[in-house]
């Protein structure tokens, strides 16, 4: 971003605003097959070159560096304390199998950190519907050093696999067939940390759509 203000403390910043809406489900597929593959580069190629971003550069930012193994190891623990007495036995024994299947293989942190935008959601990308194109991603107040895989996340939630393989001709990857199987586990992760928070802070409104969230997964992964 093109900072216009700078606040004295740093708490926040502003620059002049990108046009463009939210690239949304609807927009995207609502988009002819040129379009739809200009959008996928457009994206691939901003998590590239997010991603190979000389780290030297940012040594003076004290940028968080995660630690997905030890944060994904408390989060278990936390689904067992907290959810599981409110699941069946199977979706028990499922989201065990998974969670222990990641954690217990130690390629899945075999990776150099690297710089990450860390809430590459789609109302965080902005489609210019004049030009055709990605015109901008805002909002990198969570930016980290992790694991790059981690910015599929959202994008494989919202469009599915077809969309990240069509990404990955344009992102080279060394380990496609892995990505998809820690995709699946970082978006279950995700919605039982979410989940977590709610029933911590005993909103009743958020856990209520949090499980129904969760079931939605459910049955659109088929996991169990």
């Amino acid at each position: 971003p093109l900072f216009k203000f700078v606040s004295r403390d740093y708490s926040f910043t502003g620059y002049k605003m990108l046009p463009g809406k939210f690239l949304t489900k609807n927009i995207f597929f609502s988009q002819n097959k040129r379009i739809q593959t200009k959008i996928i580069n457009g994206i691939a190629d901003f998590l590239y070159q997010l991603h190979h971003f000389p780290s030297i550069k940012l040594n003076d930012f004290s940028l968080e560096i995660m630690n997905l193994k030890e944060e994904y190891s408390e989060d278990f623990e936390n689904t067992k304390k907290l959810i599981f007495p409110e699941i069946s036995n199977h979706q028990q024994t499922s989201i065990s199998n998974i969670f222990n299947e990641y954690l217990s293989d130690a390629t899945n942190f075999n990776y150099t950190p690297v710089l990450i935008h860390n809430d590459f959601s789609v109302n965080h990308i902005l489609f210019d519907e004049n030009e055709k194109k990605i015109n901008g991603v805002i909002d990198f107040g969570d930016m980290a050093f992790g694991d790059a895989d981690y910015d599929f996340m959202y994008l494989f939630d919202c469009f599915g696999n077809d969309f990240i393989e069509k990404m990955l001709k344009y992102y080279d990857h060394p380990f496609a067939e892995k990505l998809f199987k820690k995709l699946t586990f970082f978006s279950l992760a995700n919605k039982l940390q979410t989940l977590i928070v709610s029933i911590k802070e005993n909103d009743k409104d958020d856990i209520r759509e949090g499980y129904t969230i969760l079931k939605r997964w459910n049955h659109s992964r088929r996991i169990w």
